[in-house]
């Protein structure tokens, strides 16, 4: 076995394997006399076949599987030994490669086309990145105390319906002369006024009594919307487009939720562990959990610009050609065209993956089993703390929770990147100059919108 470099360029290089006879003839003959034990032919007792006929019917074959294993094998190895880093993996090179007849060639020559590694230079100290420290402004905070107004509301039965209320009742398909059809679309379910999209319809709906009816256009009242126009009428999408007919609405019940006041029975029901006296102190409490909510948004934006701003200074130059056809060649779904087309993200997330390992391999960065266990642990804690259970319980079942998801590969894999994100946005965070700008949740997302439609 001989295996040569001859490097293309800075960054791609062919290497040529030789397989001679004495590397493969030993396994071609254990894996023949494996034949001949197992074979069962007619005219001969079982194992007592002759070696000559089973090297005739199964020789080609068995010389070019154990010709590729080799091949295979010793490429890897070449690469590990002489610690040549790599783009992928190596790429066979049919144009160089010559024809093979397995039938009388002893020996051979392969050649792979490999992609090398860039070299990488990320200077941390050097990067300046706003970091966006999105608060929450009186809108915010206004909309997150009304929609905790009505989580902790009353549930009520009004005698009469009006906007906002939800309508439980029946519906029945109606015939042309505007009678229930016997054998048409009946469903139970529930209607609510507000979502009605046609005026008129709305009105219909408003002032009724139990017992009341309405007779209306389902697509008019769902606006088309053939998906909602189906759950209402407990039947399929493709269905709902085709109705034509009206339908007959009979009123059972009307809810009405009543939104909680904004009172200190209030205050201990949103927070039930802490002393909130008046509606300022309230308020001032939401703020912080709605600026906590909007932390991620913050985080996110810090590393999209991070990364940009890393992949801009790295300046890396990767063997393109050779990345194309990689790509083209590794999924069988993605034609040579559609590559063109999607590079310059394609090579954005291959810059970023490269500059990503360096930071990871510089700072040790390592993502542990236990850390995984830890993790998982932390994400059920707060469910398991509603159950009232000793302290001494849950942990044994957060401890079965952990040990049981360690099990599942691809959960453990998802756990494992968000750790390593987290650790390398702590990197970051620690190693690259800040510039803190705080924002409102608006003002960011305009800024992020405005930032799109430049880019386009």
């Amino acid at each position: 076995m001989n295996i040569t470099r001859e490097d293309q360029g800075d960054l791609t290089a062919t290497l040529k394997v030789e397989v001679s006879k004495e590397d493969y003839e030993e396994k071609v003959n254990e894996q023949l006399k494996d034949y001949k034990k197992k074979a069962n032919m007619p005219g001969f007792r079982p194992g007592k076949v002759p070696f000559g006929m089973i090297k005739k019917m199964y020789g080609r074959a068995v010389v070019a599987e154990e010709v590729n294993k080799i091949v295979s094998e010793e490429l890897l190895k070449y690469i590990q030994e002489n610690d040549i880093k790599i783009l992928g993996h190596p790429m066979p090179n049919n144009e160089k490669t010559p024809a093979i007849d397995w039938s009388v060639q002893e020996e051979f020559e392969f050649y792979f086309d490999v992609g090398l590694y860039p070299e990488i230079e990320v200077d941390l100290e050097n990067i300046e990145v706003d970091y966006y420290k999105v608060k929450a402004s009186d809108e915010d905070v206004d909309k997150t105390i009304e929609n905790m107004r009505h989580r902790f509301g009353e549930n009520t039965h009004p005698e009469e319906s009006d906007k906002g209320d939800s309508l439980k009742g029946q519906f029945e398909e109606l015939d042309e002369n505007g009678d229930v059809k016997e054998d048409g679309i009946k469903n139970e379910s529930t209607i609510l006024v507000d979502y009605i999209k046609d005026e008129d319809t709305q009105k219909k709906f408003i002032g009724l009594k139990v017992g009341d009816q309405v007779d209306f256009d389902p697509h008019k009242s769902s606006g088309d919307n053939l998906t909602e126009m189906g759950s209402l009428l407990g039947i399929e999408k493709e269905q709902a487009e085709k109705i034509e007919s009206n339908f007959r609405f009979t009123l059972d019940e009307i809810n009405r939720l009543i939104p909680a006041e904004v009172n200190e029975e209030f205050f201990k029901k949103v927070y039930p562990n802490e002393e909130i006296e008046n509606e300022e102190q309230f308020r001032a409490r939401v703020e912080k959990d709605v600026e906590n909510q909007y932390g991620s948004v913050g985080d996110q934006r810090f590393m999209s610009d991070a990364t940009q701003k890393l992949i801009d200074k790295a300046d890396i130059e990767l063997p393109e050609e050779f990345m194309k056809n990689w790509l083209a060649q590794n999924d069988e779904n993605l034609t040579k065209e559609q590559v063109e087309e999607s590079w310059e993200q394609y090579k954005r997330d291959m810059k970023w993956q490269l500059i990503e390992n360096k930071l990871m391999n510089d700072h040790d960065i390592q993502v542990t089993d236990d850390e995984v266990k830890n993790f998982v642990k932390e994400q059920f804690r707060p469910y398991l703390a509603q159950s009232g259970e000793p302290e001494e319980e849950i942990d044994k079942r957060l401890q079965a929770a952990a040990e049981s998801m360690m099990q599942d590969e691809k959960q453990v894999e998802q756990f494992t990147s968000q750790l390593r994100y987290e650790k390398l946005m702590k990197l970051l965070k620690d190693k690259l100059k800040i510039n803190t700008k705080e924002v409102t949740y608006a003002e960011l997302m305009q800024q992020d919108s405005n930032q799109n439609n430049d880019d386009k």
